[in-house]
Parts: structure tokens; C-alpha cells; sequence
């Protein structure tokens, strides 16, 4: 089965929704596991929410009712 555009688009934009859940999940965890706040886990953390902030983005776009 061949899936068109808007299809693609919706796909990568599910996945991309997943791995938002995952990454919120994970910073959540690092959060509550890491009660002393060394560098290395602020670190973590920020890494943790550039990408959020990336896939969130991602969802965006590949829902953009222009895109369709």
C-alpha cells in the first residue's frame, strides 16, 4: 500500500507525539530520580527539552491543516 503525502505526514506526526510522551516521561523521571541537581543532570535535562521542543515542532508542522 503507497501512502500519499498527507498520510506520511500524518504518520511521522503519530510517531513524533510518541516520542513527546517518551521524552516527557523521561525528563519527569530524571526530575524526581536526581534530587541533588549536579551540572551533569541540568544537562541532561536541557538535552531532554531541546529535543521535546524539536518534536513538538515536528507534530506541528506535519499537522499544519496547509500541509494536508
Amino acid at each position: 500500500m503507497k501512502l500519499g503525502n498527507a498520510s506520511k505526514k500524518c504518520v511521522r506526526a503519530t510517531l513524533a507525539e510518541k516520542e513527546v510522551t517518551t521524552l516527557k516521561e523521561q525528563i519527569s523521571n530524571n526530575t524526581t530520580n536526581n534530587s541533588d541537581n549536579t551540572e551533569g543532570n541540568n544537562m541532561d535535562r536541557h538535552s531532554f527539552e531541546n529535543e521535546l521542543i524539536a518534536k513538538e515542532k515536528e507534530v506541528r508542522i506535519n499537522l499544519s491543516p496547509s500541509l494536508r
